[in-house]
């Protein structure tokens, strides 16, 4: 007998926003109740400030003001010159304010209540519970794998995988919601530093290109077209963007002619473009498990089924023969 499959109205949406809202609050917090930072010790973690504004007035220069990307690696001493700033913009957060947990948890809990909603909305398969608690945990595990990237690690935060999750869900579940994921997707994760609106914009476009390439139910080929694209669209957007603020594009050690392995992980630039070619290995291992937590039968495994040279089929045309010429009609 069949299973019953549930689906998900408008009030299970609601409760599937506030349970993922919440985690996701917990995720982007985690480090913030339970880290402190000291000027005179080893960081702990990671310390990123994406875009922080810095004005100078000396005697020689004069008035100067730029926009600064601070990211200070775990297990080292805070630089002097950048310890008090890096010290006053951590007091703002450590521990949250109430306002700072508000305004976490309303982002948070819109994102998963327009992406639910929408998926409630176009009907069909996205309309059952299982398939949008799916989509809506892929989020959230994103979400935790790049929070742990960013506190862990000195690699730039657009090697976060959510190019993958957008590659199988597009090829899963068509092109509309593999874009509704990536927006959604991209939003929460400019959430964990937070408000990275780099990051933002990048996966944004990124996501877009890729739901608009990667054919449902089609072949790797067009998965790969759409990475290229989306690598493109990474590269050039981070050079446009960083050319509208800050007048140059920053290759950090790169420029010094450093292309160690270590300097492409945490350059930006190089991670605007590797990060889509490597999400699509990402995607490839994980399309398989996407499938059969959704429910779906791909095509290969449908082919396998339909195959006569089955024990079964064989049996079904010798001991019912009427049955078997009718389900061939």
């Amino acid at each position: 007998m069949r299973p019953e499959r549930h689906q998900a109205g408008p009030i299970a949406g609601l409760i599937l926003s506030l349970l993922f809202g919440a985690a996701l609050v917990a995720t982007v917090c985690s480090d913030l109740y339970f880290v402190r930072i000291s000027p005179d010790q080893p960081l702990p973690v990671t310390v990123r400030i994406p875009s922080v504004g810095v004005y100078q007035d000396t005697i020689t220069r004069g008035a100067s003001y730029r926009l600064a990307h601070v990211r200070q690696e775990r297990g080292k001493k805070l630089d002097p010159q950048k310890a008090r700033m890096i010290q006053a913009y951590e007091e703002l957060r450590r521990p949250p304010s109430l306002a700072l947990l508000f305004g976490l948890g309303a982002a948070s809990f819109l994102v998963f209540l327009l992406l639910s909603s929408y998926l409630r909305l176009e009907g069909g398969p996205l309309l059952l519970l299982r398939t949008q608690v799916v989509l809506l945990a892929g989020l959230l595990l994103i979400a935790v794998a790049g929070k742990l990237l960013l506190l862990l690690s000195s690699w730039s935060a657009f090697w976060i995988p959510l190019p993958a999750l957008v590659i199988a869900t597009a090829r899963n579940l068509g092109q509309r919601v593999g874009g509704a994921v990536g927006l959604a997707g991209a939003f929460a994760l400019s959430l964990l530093t937070p408000s990275d609106l780099g990051l933002l914009r990048i996966l944004t476009g990124q996501g877009l290109v890729l739901s608009a390439l990667v054919r449902p139910h089609g072949s790797w080929r067009s998965a790969v077209v759409a990475t290229a694209a989306a690598s493109i669209v990474g590269l050039l957007g981070y050079a446009t963007f960083s050319l509208l603020q800050e007048q140059y594009v920053y290759l950090g050690q790169l420029a010094g002619g450093s292309w160690t392995i270590a300097a492409l992980l945490r350059a930006d630039v190089a991670a605007a473009f590797g990060g889509p070619l490597a999400s699509l290995i990402i995607a490839f291992v994980a399309s398989p498990a996407l499938q059969r937590t959704l429910g779906r039968v791909s095509s290969g495994r449908l082919s396998r089924l339909a195959n006569f040279e089955r024990p079964l089929l064989k049996r079904l045309a010798s001991k019912a023969p009427g049955t078997w010429s009718h389900s061939l009609n």
